[in-house]
């Protein structure tokens, strides 16, 4: 097919008012090559069959809806940053409180924990003095069995074994 059958073409479809496309040129000839096709189509442009350029003064409607439409987007733009600010100022309040929760009851912790070692250190240091005197009293008792059997008097057994107190045995 030649050039002046798809300009033909193109012009019909200028005529009806479709949209030129290499493709939808093709599928209304049936066949062609793409590069034969665009000659045909840039041709139907260069004779200003197509206008290139369009020229003229804004029509006041179309100003006048895009400002109406500027005004809409700005006010919705507006409310969307005003209800995200409050968000965050919800978020940042909840926050805090949270915040406040956790050290008050970090710092409750922290008071436990201190009175709770000086308990157990106490404790301790309660446990190593009585231990000492169970070790002092286990070495005096030996001592005075040794000097009664040094002098021969035969201690009587009182029923107390290692770790007992007199009332357990």
């Amino acid at each position: 097919m030649c050039t002046e059958k798809y300009v033909r073409i193109v012009e019909e479809m200028l005529a009806r008012g479709e949209k030129i496309t290499l493709q939808e040129v093709r599928r209304v000839a049936g066949r062609g090559s793409y590069a034969t096709i665009s000659d045909a189509v840039k041709l139907v442009l260069n004779q200003g069959l197509i206008p290139t350029e369009v020229s003229g003064p804004v029509p006041e409607t179309l100003i006048d809806e895009t400002k109406r439409l500027w005004q809409e987007a700005c006010r919705l733009a507006s409310s969307a940053v005003a209800s995200e600010r409050l968000a965050l100022h919800s978020a940042r309040v909840s926050s805090q409180e949270s915040q406040r929760e956790l050290t008050a009851l970090a710092d409750s912790l922290a008071l436990q924990v201190d009175e709770l070692t000086a308990q157990l250190e106490s404790m301790q240091a309660d446990k190593v003095t009585a231990e000492k005197r169970a070790q002092e009293a286990d070495a005096g008792l030996k001592a005075t069995r040794q000097l009664l059997k040094d002098i021969g008097i035969k201690p009587a057994k009182m029923g107390v074994e290692k770790g007992q107190t007199m009332d357990e045995a």
